[in-house]
């Protein structure tokens, strides 16, 4: 088993890199563990010594941000099946593009704010700032294109004390998904005033965010649930609510 060791010595940066033709189901990106020679962190990422994961996001005619790998939540290894996560943003929103290895693609739900996470499921959770937040907003989808959405409130760190559900219309938010031969992709696309926490948006947009991407799956043959994380929490049993272990998204 893989056991992550303090930031100095794992931290996985994402660089931009440069915009290519869409994933599609024909155009599987095999995502490979870190090297022992990772290059360098890029410049801005590397301020952050005190966050162990962090990505950089271009503007979308320029690139775009490479999350992966994704990791076991409690930090024992590699998921078993991976995901490949592309970010890019324009002025007004985020886009976010998702590639989901998966032998067993499952869900019940394909209704707006239906509970998505109890199968297989993407879960985004973001903040503006890099303190570690009490107000963040969670963002879900389904194989099946279902969105939930919520401005979570959780003072304690560890468990929400309460949830706003977000209208899936009011929100903004655009969200598709479809069952590929290898698996299913989505792609959101976000208003940067859905997820500011009341932060005005239109002439200062944050460039430093709190953020993590998480999985939910079950894959063929397995008795249980398997939780991913680009930025594991290392808690058993599983809690994605762990906002100390969020990584960095910054807009370049």
């Amino acid at each position: 088993l893989l056991v992550l060791l303090p930031c100095a010595a794992h931290c996985v940066y994402g660089a931009a890199v440069p915009l290519t033709d869409a994933v599609t189901d024909k155009d599987v990106v095999v995502v490979a563990p870190p090297s022992p020679l990772t290059p360098p962190p890029p410049p801005q990422c590397s301020t952050l010594p005190n966050i162990d994961r962090c990505v950089e996001v271009p503007s979308c005619g320029d690139g775009y941000g490479v999350v992966s790998p994704y990791f076991l939540d409690d930090g024992s290894g590699f998921a078993v099946q991976q995901t490949e996560t592309l970010v890019c943003h324009t002025h007004e929103h985020l886009k976010i593009m998702y590639n989901a290895t998966d032998n067993n693609t499952y869900s019940n739900f394909s209704h707006c704010n239906d509970t998505v996470w109890e199968d297989d499921a993407l879960e985004f959770m973001v903040a503006p700032g890099l303190d570690d937040a009490i107000n963040y907003t969670e963002i879900d989808i389904s194989p099946k294109g279902a969105l939930w959405a919520g401005a979570i409130h959780n003072p304690t760190g560890h468990h929400p004390e309460d949830t706003e559900l977000l209208g899936c219309t009011q929100s903004g938010i655009e969200v598709s998904a479809q069952i590929v031969s290898t698996g299913w992709i989505a792609n959101l696309t976000i208003p940067f005033k859905t997820i500011a926490q009341g932060q005005p948006v239109s002439h200062h947009l944050p460039k430093a965010w709190r953020a993590n991407w998480y999985r939910t799956d079950k894959a063929l043959g397995a008795t249980a649930q398997e939780f991913s994380a680009w930025s594991p929490t290392f808690a058993k049993p599983a809690n994605f609510h762990i906002p100390h272990f969020f990584g960095a998204m910054l807009l370049v």
